[in-house]
């Protein structure tokens, strides 16, 4: 009779697998079973035996909790940038890692008061098609009056997601043409965010997270076939960026600015708006700020000097990296509501993965807890080790 693993949950192999970007028959490989044996396991028909559990856990490097517990975890529309060049399973992988994401937040919600989702509320068609230039501009602009931004520059995009309750992570999402991706769920109202991590500069990330902004503002009503269809989610995307530059660079007050169609204007006027010259130079396409060849000149330029990957200011504008997730972690470390290792336990997650999406500094939480995790139960699988330490009461992030 063969012994298999009790309480094991087929569909979080599957999980484990596309998170760490493995087909089935590669994880087959190290497992020292069958593509067949992987099938039947993320099925359900099967559970791996002992000495094949205990390599699913060191392949995955994953502790055994995730495999024995279902995550309550809402779902929801996933918006995906850069869409048609990625691959199946970078788009598996990112989605997966989103996931572990409201895992992270779900434990920290059960000790802290988080930020409240603060996005306005418009009447927006739920066809795409419906959606106009002249809407989406409309929409930024009241977005910013909504959180009371005014016309002038933001002085940090990352920051300002999380103050209203936006969920935002950054991850190197294992894939080059995966630049960003979002969810919103509608039941509960919350947002999440994640964001490739060291492939662009500053000044182009600012970009992208606002083109999530633009999916969660204008998008929210949409459903999972309106992105499978090719051209209309090139549509949503198109309408995205436009959201992200209209809310970057507010019409009256950016063209105002613009007292020169030259980079070395650009460059200057980079220098105050921090977003990067080809993203103005598109801006001012949009809002028919000089002619057509004009802007062919310009372009033409930009990439004469070799600035359409990377331009001046790049290394000068500060990065941005979200603080909701690692500020939490750490107080609830600190007041010892609960130890690293029951933080992990409570997510399901290996420390590494904690301390990645939640841009914890190395070290945060000790890797070495990942095999004590990994070995954690004698007890009742979904069960939680006893919490010793205090409990916090809830706890508000201040604005910043």
């Amino acid at each position: 009779m063969k012994i298999g693993t009790i309480g094991f949950v087929g569909e979080r192999l599957r999980e484990g697998r596309e998170a760490r970007g493995f087909t089935a028959a590669a994880l087959a490989v190290p497992l020292q079973v069958t593509p067949a044996a992987i099938t039947q396991y993320e099925k359900g028909i099967q559970s791996p035996r002992p000495d094949v559990m205990d390599r699913i856990i060191a392949t995955l490097q994953l502790p055994a909790v995730f495999f024995l517990r279902k995550p309550e975890r809402e779902s929801g529309v996933v918006f995906w940038r850069s869409l048609a060049n990625s691959t199946k399973l970078a788009q598996m992988v990112g989605e997966c890692r989103l996931g572990w994401v409201q895992d992270i937040t779900t434990t920290l919600e059960e000790h802290l008061e988080l930020p409240p989702i603060n996005l306005p509320e418009f009447n927006i068609p739920r066809d795409p098609l419906a959606i106009g230039d002249e809407l989406i501009e409309r929409l930024a602009a009241e977005t910013r009056k909504f959180w009371g931004l005014g016309d002038g520059p933001i002085e940090n995009v990352t920051g300002l997601l999380e103050r209203n309750g936006i969920v935002l992570a950054r991850d190197d999402l294992r894939a080059p043409a995966l630049d960003a991706l979002s969810k919103w769920c509608p039941e509960n109202h919350s947002a999440f965010c994640l964001v490739s991590s060291g492939k662009e500069s500053t000044a182009r990330s600012r970009l992208s997270v606002l083109h999530e902004l633009g999916h969660l503002v204008l998008h929210r009503g949409l459903d999972r076939w309106h992105l499978e269809n090719k051209k209309l989610h090139q549509l949503i995307e198109a309408q995205a960026f436009r959201f992200g530059g209209a809310f970057a660079l507010p019409a009256e007050s950016f063209a105002s600015d613009v007292y020169s169609l030259s980079l070395d204007a650009f460059v200057n006027l980079k220098y105050k708006w921090k977003f990067a010259i080809g993203m103005m130079l598109k801006r001012c396409e949009s809002l028919g700020i000089g002619k057509e060849e004009t802007h062919e000149r310009l372009w033409r330029s930009l990439s004469s000097r070799g600035w359409r990957l990377s331009e001046p200011l790049d290394d000068e504008i500060p990065s941005e990296h979200p603080t909701l997730l690692a500020d939490g972690i750490r107080f609830i470390l600190d007041q010892k509501v609960l130890t690293a290792e029951q933080f992990c336990y409570t997510c399901a997650l290996a420390p590494r993965d904690v301390e990645e999406l939640a841009d914890l500094g190395p070290g945060t939480i000790d890797p070495t807890l990942r095999t004590n995790v990994a070995m954690l139960p004698t007890q009742e699988p979904g069960a939680v080790p006893p919490i010793t330490g205090k409990r916090a009461t809830l706890f508000s992030f201040p604005s910043r």
